[in-house]
């Protein structure tokens, strides 16, 4: 005879499929669609895949994330980059400790040089578009290495911040 209704063994599918049910709930719900045939075809038609490990889908989510993130971090370089030329250069004291952030995030400790390199390249590529466009540029090479060292040290602000976040928030205890 059946130790738990079908109700009751609906309800304990779902934990018994992905491993967390006690060994009697195991047994219960296994003695139950031996006898029970709808129960048995809801137990086999809602098989968990396995295929699907949840190791991979954290990997695919890092991914995709850093992707994204990746991105940004780009974005917020150039954008904070073609502010030197107008009215709005102090909104790099925001964008460029932001970009530090994301890219202490994306980078990890290599950040500390990586996130420098970008800016330079940007740079140093946004001055000689605006020499090729007729535009004045920065001027000369002093106030190129200015920018350059003016924004890597607004990014390195933002990478000690995360750094030191990251730090004070780990789940590692003392």
């Amino acid at each position: 005879m059946n130790r738990i209704t079908c109700e009751i063994c609906r309800d304990l599918i779902p934990l018994v499929q992905d491993g967390v049910a006690t060994k009697d709930s195991v047994e219960a719900v296994h003695e139950h669609i031996e006898q029970c045939h709808e129960c048995a075809e809801l137990f086999h038609k809602h098989l968990p895949n396995k295929d699907m490990d949840d190791a991979k889908i954290i990997v695919r989510f890092k991914h995709y994330t850093n992707s994204v993130l990746t991105v940004l971090l780009f974005i917020f370089i150039v954008f904070g980059v073609s502010l030197t030329d107008g009215m709005n250069v102090m909104m790099n004291t925001v964008i460029m400790p932001v970009t530090g952030t994301l890219s202490c995030i994306v980078f990890g400790r290599s950040a500390l040089w990586r996130t420098p390199a970008v800016i330079t390249v940007f740079t140093v590529l946004y001055h000689f578009t605006s020499l090729l466009q007729g535009r004045e540029g920065y001027g000369d090479i002093g106030n190129i290495v200015m920018f350059i060292i003016l924004y890597s040290l607004f990014a390195l602000c933002g990478i000690v911040i995360a750094a030191l976040l990251h730090y004070a928030f780990r789940k590692e205890h003392l």
